[in-house]
């Protein structure tokens, strides 16, 4: 006679691995659109995308867009609650990405010249890429 063995059904993450997991990939994708250079900055956020998807979508299902959980909220097909965790998770991680864009960007500024004799200061403007800073 054979024997039966029910197999235990995987349990779904919990919501603080979930929560994890947005900050994670909302901050690598922000990081690639940011840091990227300009001519190829739509294939780099692409694959970036495709990584997170693969690597982070059995934890969260990589939303990582405040604009896909919206929809999907507003659809119904993703609870209100964990929603809204789930933005505040990606609203952290694109401000932290932002936060290390600022960080890179103040490194590569040139130094505020001192006032000149009219009083009036001037700066350098910010770097358009981190790829064209020192040239």
């Amino acid at each position: 006679m054979t024997k039966v063995v029910a197999v235990p059904q995987p349990q779904s993450p919990s919501l603080a691995k979930r929560f994890v997991a947005e900050i994670v990939g909302t901050f690598l994708l922000t990081v690639a659109a940011l840091l990227s250079p300009p001519n190829l900055t739509f294939g780099i956020v692409g694959a970036t995308l495709l990584v997170m998807v693969v690597a982070l979508g059995k934890v969260s299902g990589s939303h990582i867009n405040p604009a896909v959980t919206l929809g999907l909220i507003t659809a119904r097909q993703f609870p209100l609650r964990e929603g809204l965790a789930y933005i505040v998770a990606q609203l952290i991680g694109a401000f932290l990405a932002l936060g290390l864009g600022q960080l890179l960007d103040r490194r590569c500024r040139k130094p505020t010249p001192p006032r000149t004799p009219c009083g009036s200061r001037c700066s350098a403007p910010p770097c358009s890429s981190l790829w064209s800073c020192g040239s």
